[in-house]
């Protein structure tokens, strides 16, 4: 028997297969393929191995199987059988492991031995030698923080109340014992609480103006002195400054608001104002300005384009002489379109000769069913076609039934031709002597 890893693919040999006949002669020639080769998963029904494989011989009457990780998925005995016609059945035995297992037994990893499985009370003190466990005994760094499960200990903080035999028993960095810590001096704890102030970045509320250091970046306190993209300047930032500031806004707010109450609501303040000289004089600078811009014509470039106008005017011909100009050219018009409606007609006469979707030059020609059977069958009957008195249709099925038909009464001097696929219809009758030379020849 041999030991497989569970759910590994593994190739293993299996044979010798031999001559069921003398059962010495190796079989080199066989072929196995996936339904010969037979699994038994413990107990369970026979089935063939999982992947399809058409063994091959390697030597001495030795093929070698492919097991996958289904065919090894089962933990167990694994039986595999052969039973191939000519040669002698052949059959391995398999153990499937624990991949742990065959890891621990052949590889290098270390077979797991739980607490679970050791029975209670096996590992007692009378059970160990008084030297077995000591510190010597123990590696530098085999218990640490590290080796231990995350909440491994905390049973041993499970109650509420801790009674420990002495205050010796602790020691700790102040001192000896719990005592040791009655004695620390205001400065001593002055300068742990700075440390501890620095060290959540408080030291900026309790520091002087002179150490304040720069506020780190992120932090609740920077994010309130300045907006991220200017740094924070006492001078106008500051609590005061902004005060001394909204002074002034509401100093000059008072101003304007005494302004506009003159004004009054909707402009009432407004309709006692009395127009003035000064006005005058701007509005009439204005004015000017706004004419010159525009450019507008003068009286005498008016009057000369006026005559102009006139001058023009008078060479328009009148109502009769339009009605005659027009009366000899609608002749013209009339003429001319009669003659083009007569080449038009001609043109389409020829064009109703065209298809409706005529060919493009170059356009390969597409015949009509009937007219393709029309030249096919008039082709195949064509009078003197092949030869004379015989045209392509009559030899055509000549040539098949003497190539490809049925032929009856051979031997006896007369053969006879069968139609090609219609047996039972003659299509050639031959005459020939003892040497097969033909004297007459009949076709139907």
């Amino acid at each position: 028997m041999r030991w497989l890893k569970q759910s590994t693919s593994v190739d293993v040999p299996v044979g010798p297969f031999l001559d069921a006949s003398d059962g010495v002669t190796a079989m080199t020639g066989l072929t196995i393929t996936q339904p010969d080769i037979r699994l038994k998963k413990n107990n369970a029904n026979w089935a063939q191995k999982n992947a399809a494989q058409t063994l091959s011989h390697e030597e001495g009457g030795f093929y070698e199987v492919t097991l996958d990780t289904t065919d090894t998925g089962t933990l167990g005995l694994l039986r595999l059988a052969i039973n191939e016609s000519g040669a002698l059945p052949v059959w391995e035995d398999f153990m499937i492991l624990p991949a742990n297992v065959w890891d621990a037994l052949f590889g290098a990893d270390a077979l797991q031995v739980h607490a679970v499985e050791i029975a209670n009370g096996l590992i007692t003190a009378s059970a160990l030698a008084s030297d077995a466990i000591t510190d010597t005994k123990i590696a530098s760094g085999a218990f640490t923080a590290a080796k231990f499960a995350s909440g491994a200990l905390d049973a041993v903080w499970s109650v509420a109340t801790r009674l420990l035999t002495a205050g010796t028993n602790i020691v700790l960095a102040k001192g000896t014992g719990v005592t040791g810590f009655n004695d620390l001096s205001a400065v001593e704890v002055n300068a742990e609480v700075d440390t501890a102030l620095a060290d959540v970045n408080l030291d900026h509320i309790a520091g002087t103006a002179a150490s304040i250091p720069a506020i780190p970046a992120g932090t609740y306190l920077d994010q309130l002195m300045d907006d991220g993209t200017a740094a924070y300047d006492r001078t106008t930032d500051s609590l005061q400054a902004i005060r001394d500031h909204a002074t002034t806004i509401k100093s000059e707010t008072a101003s304007i608001l005494t302004d506009t109450a003159e004004i009054g609501a909707a402009g009432a303040g407004l309709s006692a104002v009395p127009w003035n000289a000064t006005w005058d004089a701007q509005v009439e600078s204005e004015a000017t300005d706004a004419l010159n811009a525009y450019d507008p014509p003068t009286r005498a470039e008016l009057t000369s384009d006026t005559n102009s106008v006139l001058t023009a005017v008078g060479d328009v011909p009148t109502n009769a002489e339009l009605a005659t100009a027009l009366g000899t050219a609608d002749d013209a018009v009339l003429a001319a379109i009669a003659a083009l409606d007569t080449l038009i007609d001609g043109v389409k006469a020829q064009t109703d000769l065209l298809p409706g979707s005529p060919a493009a030059t170059g356009d390969a020609m597409t015949l009509e069913s009937a007219e393709r059977n029309a030249i096919a069958t008039a082709l195949l009957d064509l009078a003197n076609g092949v030869e004379s008195g015989a045209t392509v249709r009559t030899a055509l099925k000549a040539m098949s039934a003497i190539i490809a038909g049925e032929v009856t009464d051979a031997g006896t001097g007369v053969e006879i031709f069968q139609a090609f696929e219609n047996p039972g219809t003659t299509r050639v009758t031959v005459t020939v002597d003892g040497s097969g030379n033909r004297s007459d020849v009949t076709v139907s």
